[in-house]
């Protein structure tokens, strides 16, 4: 099973782990609310974008244990738009201890009242500790956060105040080592910000 449609016509061995993961976190798709659905084809459209950006804000390359203590937490706000998408600004992106994400996905599991916090943790880490062991610890799963706040002036009417989706994020050792994404100088935020706006979402390190 696919996360989305928008997610199975990327470049499936890439990112297989990541959408057999988010697909088992997942209800019925048919019975989506609309804040909801548009999450979840954000985060499938910038999937690449979000794994380049998690890479470089972690420091991923320098320090390879910040995947333990460290994840992405990222807010959204509706916008209009015609691709089904790309139909969130981005507000902000914040590099957060794992201890806070935590407590945010208790917060996730009250609000959306689908799975509970604690299995969706405890799988998130079963799944990673297969995955590792499958690649030889070549691969893992980072943790990353994206919140869609239901304000402004495009705020979906009826929906919700707000959605959270656990996202998590495969990385691999090579993507992590590439050039592309060990410049020092490379600000992952403004990168992912000019992505996001633009509806141009970036493609996975090869």
């Amino acid at each position: 099973m696919y996360c989305s449609k928008e997610c199975q016509r990327q470049d499936w061995p890439q990112h297989k782990s990541t959408c057999l993961l988010a697909a088992s976190l997942m209800g019925d798709p048919e019975a989506e609310p609309p804040l909801q659905r548009h999450l979840r084809l954000w985060t499938a459209r910038f999937n690449g974008s979000l794994v380049c950006a998690t890479i470089v804000a972690l420091e991923l390359n320098a320090h390879p244990s910040n995947i333990d203590n460290f994840g992405l937490v990222i807010n959204l706000r509706p916008r209009p738009h015609t691709e089904a998408g790309a139909r969130f600004d981005l507000v902000s992106a914040v590099v957060t201890p794992m201890l806070q994400m935590y407590g945010m996905m208790g917060v996730a599991a009250e609000v959306t009242a689908t799975n509970g916090a604690g299995n969706i943790l405890a799988m998130h880490m079963q799944q990673r500790e297969m995955l590792k062991r499958n690649t030889h610890g070549q691969e893992d799963f980072a943790t990353v956060i994206v919140i869609a706040h239901n304000e402004g002036p495009h705020a979906i009417s009826g929906a919700v105040e707000k959605e959270i989706r656990f996202k998590p994020i495969a990385v691999q050792k090579r993507m992590i080592r590439s050039p592309a994404l060990a410049d020092p100088t490379l600000n992952w935020y403004t990168s992912l910000h000019f992505q996001v706006q633009e509806n141009i979402p970036s493609h996975t390190i090869q």
